[in-house]
């Protein structure tokens, strides 16, 4: 009936002389590529013995990961699917299933790799707040990077909308990593993606679950929905709405294809309390999923009888053999790519990728000791193989305080906010070792008017990380990082009360060796240090050590311990002290002590730092907030600095931290630490704010 209609609607069209690819009756035409060979490559999988056995796999994003219980459920009733309908996040699940990749495969990819890391906030200009890069060049890395969707394992559909002709296109046949990107391009959250004179975007915008498209080449449909019920939402947000308002077009267009189709098997996945942003609970979601098809089993017990008939069907063992070949594949590529990717959450990029964000990274506690500064800014990265090229140019500012939030001249190294551009180039040698090479620069005029304050620094690195290996049962990993750093600061005229008054350059040369497990982590490190001033005769050699152990007794509580020690070697005392140090510098006798403008002369040969902290996570529950951000791990903790620097009694610092994980659409994860403490050397309330993120 419903065929019958598009033809009488055609015929119209013609008859007024609208027929035209634009025309608004063709709305509901879908554009199909690849058709002719998609049912050639259904029927040579069924080879003609049966009726084909199409599964609809639904978009809803992190939900969709039951669609991989569903799919296991199936092959251990013998059901291999003969095609695949999928739009949005089930068409990730089911483009590997059609590359491959078995149910427990697809599972352990998705849930071994950090999506935080595979996505970065991107300026709009592709209609995407999110780029997709590193994400393509991981399942690239996976399936091939020139692999086709006409030469998959088992057909698959994509279903796009197109924003050219406003139409649904049909893709069959086409680049395995572009249909990817496309099927879930979600508008304003992901950028769209070409294919031909389309522009296309993800389907599951207009319908969730395109069941009509499957069952165009068979009549025996299994379809997995991952509805959303969206519970206790504030819909009085204005986010919130636009998502739910969203949400209403395509569930009903959904929920009315599933009407139309009663004899479909319709599995409903019970996961409709999930939130869109649970990336981190797939092995959960795929427990529900694969749950979700006991209650239709013996519905899936007479699909399965379809497929098996008598026993003896040559195509079904044709391709089990197929299928078992490239799986045992894929059981030798993944562990691998799984160990390379886990060294430094990369992996080799797909052709060259690029793309233009925001950056938001803090100093405190980098390599660094003459900076405790944030940077705020444009980040452009440039990516191809192995290697990676940043540049970012912005403002640094400080995000602490040295007392009550009052800023005195002479306390601070930047006190206000500094023009500034980084780069930094990387290259991954092998697969174990990774090579740095950045700098900086900032500049800046005081408000006294009488000089310019530059800063600039070259950090040079060789990395090693072993991957994860295990002591006795317990899984951990190693590092051996050396790392050379040059530092210089000119202050400029007039402001001879900011840190180190004169041109400061510091060499420093460090090595760490660390090990990092489920229940503790140590990190040490040694070096050099040569600082100096220039136009003076005044050079200085100190050694440096530091040891941070840490401790994790229970999933919801950790312990920190960490030592750092600078000793001088001309035995001149007046040892400096430096933000990297984890002491906050708001002493300004501890902040001046070692340069030729200090406050005071101190004998003492060495300084010793120690930090001890215990946090304990209140809320493992994770909080979303307008379905747009995600918080998680939240914790509150106390902490102690000690310094040692002039006699037996340390400087004491005491506070409170409060921590949470801040992620975008459950997918880019940001630490957000924010300390406040007490200095009883300066009876002072001290405040600082640890954030970072490249965007």
């Amino acid at each position: 009936m419903k065929k019958t209609f598009v033809i009488v609607l055609l015929l119209v069209a013609v008859c007024f002389g609208v027929f035209a690819e634009d025309s608004l009756l063709l709305a509901d035409v879908p554009i199909i590529y690849g058709e002719e060979n998609f049912i050639q490559r259904i029927e040579e999988k069924t080879g003609g013995e049966r009726e084909p056995i199409g599964v609809v796999l639904s978009g809803g994003s992190a939900r969709a990961f039951a669609h991989i219980g569903v799919l296991q459920y199936l092959e251990e009733q013998g059901i291999y699917p003969d095609y695949i309908v999928s739009n949005s996040m089930g068409s990730i699940i089911g483009l590997l299933y059609g590359a491959g990749m078995s149910p427990a495969q697809i599972l352990d990819v998705v849930t071994s790799s950090d999506f935080g890391e595979l996505f970065d906030f991107s300026i709009p200009l592709n209609t995407g707040l999110l780029d997709v890069s590193k994400f393509k060049s991981l399942i690239g890395a996976y399936v091939g990077d020139d692999l086709k969707l006409e030469d998959l394992a088992i057909p698959v559909m994509v279903v796009c909308e197109d924003m050219v002709t406003k139409r649904q296109v049909l893709v069959t046949e086409g680049d395995f990593l572009d249909v990817l990107a496309a099927s879930f391009a979600l508008p304003v959250y992901f950028g769209s993606v070409e294919y031909g004179e389309h522009v296309l975007i993800d389907g599951g915008i207009a319908n969730l679950v395109p069941v009509e498209n499957a069952y165009r080449y068979s009549s025996k449909v299994l379809v997995s929905t991952t509805f959303y019920a969206g519970k206790d939402l504030n819909l009085k947000n204005p986010l919130t709405g636009l998502n739910v308002s969203i949400d209403i077009g395509k569930r009903r267009q959904g929920v009315e294809e599933l009407k139309e189709h009663p004899d479909a098997v319709w599995v409903r996945c019970n996961v409709e309390d999930f939130s869109f942003m649970d990336f981190k609970e797939g092995s959960s979601l795929t427990q529900h999923g694969y749950d979700s098809c006991l209650e239709k089993s013996e519905e899936i017990d007479a699909l399965a009888q379809v497929y098996v008939g008598d026993g003896t069907s040559v195509a079904n063992a044709e391709f089990r053999k197929a299928l078992e070949k490239k799986r045992v594949s894929f059981a030798s590529r993944i562990p691998k790519l799984k160990r390379s990717y886990a060294l430094y959450d990369r992996t080799k990029t797909v052709g060259t990728a690029s793309n233009l964000g925001f950056s938001f990274e803090s100093y405190a506690k980098d390599v660094y000791s003459f900076r405790d500064d944030a940077v705020l800014g444009l980040d452009y990265w440039l990516s191809s193989g192995n290697l990676d090229v940043n540049i970012a140019a912005g403002a640094s500012f400080e995000l602490q305080s040295y007392g009550y939030g009052v800023y005195e001249e002479g306390n601070l190294l930047y006190p206000y906010v500094l023009p500034t551009v980084d780069a930094s180039v990387d290259y991954y040698l092998f697969n174990h070792l990774k090579a740095n090479v950045s700098g900086s620069m900032s500049l800046s005029r005081h408000s006294t008017g009488k000089g310019v304050a530059l800063y600039f620094d070259v950090l040079q690195s060789l990395q090693y990380r072993s991957g994860e290996f295990s002591i006795g049962k317990v899984p951990g990993s190693f590092s051996f990082v050396a790392t050379q750093t040059f530092e210089v600061l000119f202050p400029g005229n007039g402001t001879s009360k900011v840190y180190f008054d004169s041109s400061s350059p510091l060499l420093d040369g460090k090595a760490s060796l660390s090990y990092s497990s489920n229940v503790f982590s140590s990190d040490l490190g040694f070096g050099v240090q040569h600082l100096g001033w220039f136009g003076k005769d005044y050079s200085r050699l100190f050694g440096t050590a530091s040891l941070d152990l840490g401790l994790r007794p229970s999933g919801s509580t950790s312990i920190g311990l960490g030592v750092a020690s600078r000793f001088s070697f001309d035995e001149k005392g007046d040892v400096p002290v430096f933000p990297n140090d984890g002491f906050q510098l708001a002493d300004p006798v501890i902040k001046s002590q070692g340069s030729p403008k200090a406050l005071q002369s101190n004998s003492q040969q060495y300084i010793l730092a120690v930090h001890a902290s215990f946090d304990y996570m209140f809320l493992s529950k994770k909080i979303g907030i307008a379905e747009l951000l995600l918080l998680s791990k939240s914790s509150i903790g106390a902490f102690c600095n000690l310094l040692w620097y002039n006699g037996a009694v340390p400087a004491v610092q005491a506070g409170a931290r409060v921590s949470t994980n801040i992620g975008f659409l459950g997918l880019k994860d940001t630490p957000l630490n924010i300390d406040v403490s007490y200095d009883f050397s300066i009876k002072k309330v001290l405040w600082s704010l640890s954030l970072r993120s490249s965007f």
